[in-house]
């Protein structure tokens, strides 16, 4: 998903599918809180753009259903 993440603004990228970098990022983000708020606050933007629905519209729109 790095075309839809901006790493550390609204979330953050796993470099390899590992359990350990899985693990490393999620504690990063547990300890660092400034980016937990960072990511938080640019939730609902992100999900009015990316979300399911919001794409459904868009495509909705786009085929004129």
């Amino acid at each position: 998903m790095p075309y839809h993440i901006e790493e550390g603004k609204t979330g953050l990228l796993l470099d390899e599918e590992t359990p350990t970098a899985l693990a490393a990022l999620m504690a990063r983000m547990l300890e660092d809180e400034t980016l937990r708020r960072t990511t938080a606050a640019r939730r609902a933007a992100y999900l009015e753009k990316y979300s399911w629905d919001a794409v459904a519209r868009r495509i909705a729109g786009v085929i004129g259903g």
